[in-house]
């Protein structure tokens, strides 16, 4: 997590002026209801940054995994470019790999790709959750 804060302080530092700022405009808000509107807002942009930031680390330490070519699947995320002898074999500008990029990368003696595995079914299960809540709220 520490090197993902440290490559995001820019953004880090510009959240943090513009929560600052907003606190201290709160006082001269006139009601308490907009103080309190006003408080949430810069707990929800504080929140949302740091959470990001834990997503993240979670992803890169769980997530992404070395696997032996002879395990590649098609449909696989590639994380990283593929390269052999300094020619590129697969980039990740077309990360989802297919039968002709496995056998290239069998046919160049590659040994192991680096790839994003994830839960499958996470967001067919988020969008129906989110559709009941909507859909039980609305009625």
């Amino acid at each position: 997590m520490k090197k993902i804060l440290h490559e995001r302080q820019k953004i880090q530092k510009i959240i943090l002026w513009i929560a600052l700022l907003l606190t201290a405009s709160l006082f001269l808000l006139p009601t308490s209801s907009l103080k309190i509107v006003g408080a949430v807002i810069v707990l929800a942009l504080l929140s949302s940054f740091y959470l990001s930031l834990w997503i993240s680390a979670i992803d890169a330490l769980y997530f992404v995994k070395w696997i032996p070519i002879a395990k590649l699947t098609e449909g696989d995320w590639l994380v990283e470019d593929v390269r052999a002898n300094g020619r590129l074999l697969c980039s990740t500008r077309q990360p989802c790999l297919d039968e002709t990029h496995i056998t290239l990368m069998k046919r160049e003696g590659i040994k192991k790709a680096k790839i994003k595995v994830g839960i499958p079914f996470v967001p067919a299960i988020f969008l129906a959750t989110a559709g009941t809540v909507v859909l039980y709220f609305a009625a």
